[in-house]
């Protein structure tokens, strides 16, 4: 009876674990195609192979609807030590259907592009702040400080939109810390470190240089967080293709007739028990593609 029951179970299983297998779908980088310009494999897992660039260190493959252009899923191949591209994509296409296809190529950065990269990013987050800095009794922004980490957020973003991480949980945005500091330089009194007995400074060049150091002290926050979220192996975009309409391969809709003979377990134990059986004739409508 056991023998019977675990034959039965991986008379289920079978198609489950078939399914579960890759399908190897060849891309040539001159042609920008698939296999040779066939359909691709509709309703089966992919690898994607293929010679590549030499100097490519990473790999982003994205699945866009061809009819609303939304991103459907996106996979990503870092090299190792060969450059053939071997890209897993556990994505099952519709059968008879069109996808738009992008593949981005990265390459690695160099230490001096790295350093570069992060001195360009200061520049134009401390150009943000001292364009948003107003006042001259106290500090005053253009904005409050939720807006201004969203603003500031988006220029790091837009910035680093060419750009991966090595760091696959690569978060491009400003801690609290940032913008707890921009709320409590509002609240500073620029006259506190004013003496009036001290005639050699005026009140007005105290307000200066309170108010440049306590803002010096907010970008040198900024200036460490970007310093340490690009603290790790970076890659930038060096090219792109695009293969547009692609058409998946043709399945027949169709519906099973199922034929065959059941039973089922009524009561009792292993060495005692009631069944009933019977043969069955029956219609499946399949639910998926």
């Amino acid at each position: 009876m056991r023998n019977f029951l675990f034959i039965l179970i991986a008379f289920v299983l079978s198609p489950a674990l078939a399914s579960a297998q890759f399908t190897t779908v060849s891309y040539d980088l001159s042609n920008n195609w698939f296999n040779g310009g066939l359909p691709l494999p509709a309703e089966k897992s992919m690898i994607f192979k293929g010679v590549i660039p030499e100097q490519t260190a990473l790999v982003e493959l994205s699945i866009l609807s061809a009819k609303r252009s939304n991103e459907l899923y996106t996979a990503t191949w870092t090299k190792t030590n060969s450059s053939e591209l071997s890209l897993i994509v556990p994505f099952k296409l519709r059968a008879s259907d069109e996808y738009d296809i992008r593949l981005y190529f990265f390459e690695s950065l160099n230490t001096a592009e790295q350093q570069a990269l992060e001195r360009q990013l200061i520049t134009m987050l401390h150009t943000y702040i001292d364009v948003n800095a107003t006042g001259e009794k106290s500090i005053k922004f253009a904005s409050n400080e939720q807006k201004m980490i969203k603003e500031m957020n988006g220029i790091m973003n837009k910035k680093l939109a060419n750009y991966r991480s090595k760091r696959m949980l690569w978060e491009a945005d400003f801690s609290e810390m940032v913008g707890l500091k921009i709320e409590q330089l509002e609240k500073i009194d620029l006259d506190s470190e004013y003496l009036k007995k001290d005639s050699t400074v005026t009140r007005q060049e105290v307000r200066t240089r309170t108010r440049n150091k306590q803002i010096e002290a907010l970008k040198v926050q900024i200036g460490e967080e970007i310093h340490q979220l690009l603290a790790t192996d970076l890659f930038v975009l060096r090219d792109s293709r695009l293969i547009d309409n692609y058409a998946t391969e043709k399945k027949q809709n169709s519906l099973a007739l199922n034929l065959g003979f059941g039973g089922v377990y009524l009561a009792g134990n292993w060495d005692d028990f009631t069944y009933g059986s019977s043969p069955y004739l029956g219609i499946a409508f399949p639910l998926g593609n």
